[in-house]
């Protein structure tokens, strides 16, 4: 038989579990293992601490002079009471003259309503916006209107004297307020204010528009209706002369 070779024994190794080891270092880059949690320390109280609170900023007062004080500006209705006694004895300036306005308003109506003449019985004004009309100083237009005006009120006066006698009143206010409105138109001031009268009276009213009684009303047309007459001649005389007199209408030039 061919002899076989023989094989060396193999080599005696050492198991690792017999092998010592040590505890591997720990990687934060490749941890095998977890360092042990510290145990969680409770927190501690926290003491809070605040600002102190600083004192408000002063606020500087400063009196107002006359400089100071805004014009013009709107005050409230509410008056607020004046510590002066003697203020709220003393009477107001502005009302004394409001008072005083009033009754020269009321006593020049009263006047003009009683037919006291003025300077001029056209209202200038009302009369220069009708010559306005006129395309040239021949006064054509114009004076065409006032004379259909002269037509108008002498119809209307008769008018008025049959509805006075008959008592008819409100067909006599109705007059009243038509010839009113016409004498306004012109300017003739007296005539339209009258106007006026007649149409309140025919209601029975006042200048003020307060109730009063048929016989008062009578007795306050029978004036008015007479002196109306007499306002409307004025008037128509003036109107005449203007148109016919140039010397006159240098006097009375109209702007």
């Amino acid at each position: 038989m061919p002899t076989t070779a023989s094989r060396p024994p193999p080599p005696s190794l050492s198991l690792i579990d017999d092998c010592p080891r040590s505890p591997p270092s720990y990687n934060p880059k490749h941890p095998t293992s977890l360092p042990s949690p510290k145990p969680a320390s409770a927190p501690s109280p926290r003491t809070e601490k605040k600002a102190p609170l600083s004192p408000p900023p002063e606020v500087e007062v400063r009196k107002l002079d006359k400089s100071d004080r805004r014009p013009d500006l709107p005050s409230d209705s509410r008056v607020e009471p004046s510590s002066d006694p003697k203020a709220d004895s003393r009477p107001s300036s502005r009302g004394k003259v409001a008072e005083d306005d009033e009754a020269k308003e009321e006593e020049t109506g009263k006047g003009e309503a009683r037919g006291v003449a003025s300077k001029d019985p056209i209202d200038l004004e009302v009369f220069g916006q009708l010559l306005e009309l006129d395309e040239d100083e021949t006064f054509e237009f114009s004076r065409t209107m006032v004379e259909d005006f002269y037509s108008q009120a002498e119809g209307t006066f008769e008018a008025m004297d049959r509805l006075f006698k008959s008592k008819n009143l409100s067909d006599l206010s109705e007059k009243g307020h038509f010839l009113k409105g016409s004498s306004a138109a012109i300017g003739i001031t007296k005539v339209q204010r009258s106007c006026e009268e007649i149409q309140n009276y025919g209601k029975l009213q006042d200048r003020d528009e307060k109730r009063i009684s048929e016989k008062e009303a009578l007795e306050r047309l029978s004036e008015v209706l007479a002196r109306v007459r007499d306002e409307y001649e004025e008037a128509k005389t003036w109107l005449n002369q203007w148109f016919d007199d140039p010397s006159f209408r240098r006097e009375h030039e109209i702007a």
